[in-house]
């Protein structure tokens, strides 16, 4: 009976390399506190810039809407 050949990129892998890739990595709290401040920062800054949108939006409906007003009254 013949052995198996290993392939050449298998021949210094370890067996369980894939396991302990895949296992989750642990943080400290002061880690979470920042990863959740970093995260909260984001949230904010894509609120803002939603507001900021809305307002756009709002503000060119009203003119628009005070321009037809003027052109009707005219």
């Amino acid at each position: 009976m013949s052995c198996p050949v290993t392939h050449a990129k298998n021949t210094n892998q370890h067996l369980g390399r894939i396991v302990l890739d895949m296992k989750q990595r642990h943080r400290t709290s002061e880690q979470k506190h920042q990863d959740n401040a970093r995260i909260e920062q984001e949230k904010n800054k894509q609120d803002a810039a939603q507001a900021r949108a809305i307002k756009q939006v709002a503000d060119a409906l009203i003119s628009e809407t005070e321009a037809e007003k003027n052109l009707l009254t005219k």
